[in-house]
């Protein structure tokens, strides 16, 4: 426990800071002040848990001292040092919340006596307070009112609220391997900063981490959010470093009333989504969220024909080069964690694919695999190395499969030109609908048939004309109509030079046998 001493008797203040017991009580002195004013200045700085105070100083007395701490750090306790002749007048203090008082001559074993049952008091008194306030939480966050005489929910009546969500970076990949994470310490290090922050508070425990609800008072209107934005950086800045893990914290806008909880406690999870884009240590705010999603990425397929081409062409170079452009994106776009998640996913579902054409036996259960992988990622750095190592892989996988992968496409060409035909097609939407760049596509094509896609297109259409033909009484401009051909006389010379002879004494060879 940590104690400072006010006095502005020298004598007594260094007497009291001596005491050869505090040692082995577990305490520790960590300021000296001659007045109530000294003391508020030292505060900040050296973080006492009690205050051993004379009431009679000059500057600022006792009293006020006990003001000011009540209502600017709550958690500190206050110890009176009074003579005799101030014991009734210091009873009036009792509505400050002074802890106990201590009658000058001051005496080794009083002065003991009143610290110990301090600490006994105050970790039972933590116990009890936890107990009632996360029972008093849990029906909030459920959406349903506590009972109206419950006295923790009696405490957030007509008080405004800020809650803020602690979340452990990458806490699942902290599990897999092995390395602990303690939310209890986590809550620990959390109360002893809050300790030495204005505002009263509760404490309670998520799966990821903690949650703190700080609470307005009357000595302090309209601060609670710039209070809860400089103790989030607090908290971040000190986490790495004692309790031993990134944190990030997600801040919910002030609240009017304990049944926005709920709402409140959904928001701070989408806030603590824009993580992913901002990095580990990340403070999100809800007021922020706003401006982020109208930031929001809409998913180009432009982006996985770009990838498409990339990896066919194997160039471990070009993907990196490619996953930093749709870094750079995502964070100009302002994407939350889902948003990235499911534009992940779709990079994965694209090398899949791809992958399934060069190697059909591996383009399905290791991407499922994948697909799980990347859930786990809580910022995007880390979700990036993990793609780059992903598409590599594939590209390997399609080098090594590239003999097969030429069959695939025309078959995939073929297929398109059988369902698609009589439409306006282009090799445009044929590679948009493979996924391909229509450049190596044309390539692809030419270098495996002989001819290009618009000769692959007449030919089929021909062939259909020829079906038409025999089978019907159907006009040539008709069935030139039919197959796709917008100028009968253009189908005609077509038709002559594919199948030798013009539409019409092909039908008639046809019916005469």
């Amino acid at each position: 426990m940590r104690i400072m001493i006010v006095d502005d008797e020298a004598m007594i203040r260094d007497s009291l800071a001596h005491l050869p017991v505090w040692h082995s009580m577990g305490c520790e002195i960590v300021a000296a002040a001659c007045n109530g004013q000294e003391a508020l200045e030292y505060i900040p700085r050296t973080r006492p848990d009690v205050i051993i105070t004379d009431i009679r100083m000059p500057v600022m007395d006792g009293m006020e001292l006990a003001e000011k701490v009540r209502a600017l750090y709550p958690s500190i306790s206050v110890i009176f040092v009074t003579a005799f002749g101030d014991f009734e007048y210091a009873r009036h203090a009792i509505k400050l919340g002074v802890a106990d008082f201590i009658t000058k001559p001051v005496q080794t074993e009083e002065v003991t006596l009143a610290v110990d049952l301090l600490k006994q008091g105050v970790r039972q008194w933590n116990q009890d307070n936890r107990l009632r306030e996360e029972k008093c939480l849990q029906v909030l966050f459920a959406g349903e009112s506590p009972e109206p005489e419950d006295p923790a929910y009696a405490e957030l009546l007509g008080k405004e609220l800020l809650l803020m969500s602690v979340e452990v970076d990458n806490i699942e990949l902290l599990h897999h391997t092995g390395k602990p994470v303690s939310m209890l310490a986590l809550r620990e290090m959390v109360c002893c900063m809050l300790k030495y922050h204005p505002f009263p508070y509760w404490t309670y425990l998520e799966p990821k981490g903690i949650g703190v609800l700080l609470i307005a008072h009357e000595h302090s209107p309209g601060e609670l959010k710039h209070a809860g934005s400089r103790l989030a950086r607090e908290i971040v800045a000190a986490a790495e470093g004692s309790f031993g893990h990134t944190v990030s914290i997600g801040i919910s806008d002030c609240l009017t009333s304990p049944g926005e909880l709920k709402n409140a406690r959904k928001a701070n999870r989408e806030c603590l989504d824009y993580r992913m884009l901002l990095g580990k240590g990340s403070i999100v705010s809800s007021d922020v969220i706003g401006f982020l999603e109208r930031k929001r990425m809409e998913i180009e397929a432009e982006r996985m024909r770009e990838l498409a081409v990339i990896l066919r062409q194997g160039e471990d170079a070009a993907i990196r080069d490619f996953l930093r452009s749709v870094y750079r994106e995502m964070l100009s776009k302002g994407l939350n964690k889902s948003q990235v998640q499911r534009y992940a996913s779709m990079l994965v579902i694209e090398a899949g694919n791809i992958l399934n054409e060069y190697m059909p036996a591996k383009g399905q259960e290791p991407m499922e695999d994948v697909h799980k992988s990347l859930l786990s990622y809580d910022t995007l750095k880390d979700l990036m190395t993990y793609l780059e190592r992903v598409l590599s892989q594939t590209a390997e996988y399609c080098r090594t499969g590239e003999n097969h992968a030429a069959a695939r496409v025309l078959r995939g060409v073929t297929k398109y030109l059988e369902t698609h035909y009589q439409g306006e097609i282009t090799l445009t939407s044929l590679a948009q609908h493979l996924h391909m760049n229509h450049s190596y596509l044309s390539r692809l094509i030419k270098k495996e048939t002989g001819r290009n896609f618009r000769d692959l297109l007449w030919e089929y259409r021909i062939e259909a004309s020829k079906a038409l033909l025999k089978q019907s009484d159907m006009k040539s401009y008709e069935a030139a109509y039919q197959v796709g051909f917008k100028d009968p006389a253009h189908y005609s010379q077509l038709f002559k030079k594919t199948v030798g002879v013009t539409p019409t004494e092909y039908r008639e060879s046809m019916l005469a046998k």
